[in-house]
């Protein structure tokens, strides 16, 4: 059962001041591409990599992952499409073009959560290994309530209510028949665990992590700065 890791680079920086894509940011010593792939390539429940990035920053993101850092698990850098969903699908349809087994394991992680670390990525691919899908997910601590058109409406059982994350794990099969009929339904979802319904299935949780923070604004790189907190 080969474990492949699904890495998805994308945005401009522009919520960072910057007219570069927000991956070759530099956080500390290095750009925010390097996080999650070194957490990766360190572990052992990783076969290989395959970044996801716009077709106008591969080679740049190509000559950081293989040339400056040698992260020798990361197999391609692909072209991916104009939202996350599409470049998660043509993360798929590359794998299943290789001949992707239907009981790999695939993780798909988000490129700007720099705190991925081995033990996140192997409760999740132990996870999906016995039940087929795995979702990170962390308990919500505020109140929460449904409003439309500006009108506070029904509030929601906060113990029953979660705040989903990456990394997600799932069997090859699973994800790619799920996101293939996303995809020819012209449906739109904002992370792949929520796809699976599609097909009659479900994740998983495992317990994340506050820390487990996406970086969006200069206020999160700010936080990641000052907590230090990235371990491998």
């Amino acid at each position: 059962m080969e474990r492949v890791a699904v890495l998805l680079f994308g945005g401009r920086g522009i919520r960072f001041g910057e007219n570069k894509p927000k991956q070759f940011v530099l956080l500390g010593e290095h750009p925010l591409c390097y996080y999650a792939a070194s957490s990766l390539n360190a572990s052992e429940h990783i076969d290989k990599i395959v970044a996801v990035s716009d077709k106008g920053s591969i080679n740049e993101l190509s000559a950081i992952l293989y040339g400056k850092y040698q992260f020798g698990k990361v197999k391609a850098v692909i072209p991916g499409g104009s939202t996350r969903q599409e470049s998660v699908y043509l993360a798929l349809k590359y794998l299943k073009s290789q001949g992707e087994s239907p009981d790999s394991l695939i993780l798909i992680q988000d490129g700007d959560r720099p705190n991925l670390t081995t033990a996140l990525i192997k409760e999740n691919v132990e996870t999906a290994q016995t039940y087929g899908a795995s979702v990170t997910a962390i308990p919500a601590t505020d109140s929460l309530l449904y409003a439309e058109d500006n009108e506070a409406g029904e509030y929601l059982k906060r113990d029953k209510v979660y705040q989903v994350q990456t990394p997600q794990c799932f069997r090859f099969d699973w994800i790619y028949k799920a996101h293939t009929l996303a995809r020819n339904r012209g449906l739109s979802f904002t992370d792949d665990a929520s796809t699976l319904p599609l097909i009659g299935k479900s994740a998983h949780l495992v317990l994340g992590s506050k820390d487990n923070l996406k970086i969006t604004t200069t206020i999160d790189a700010e936080i990641f700065l000052k907590e230090n907190i990235h371990e491998t």
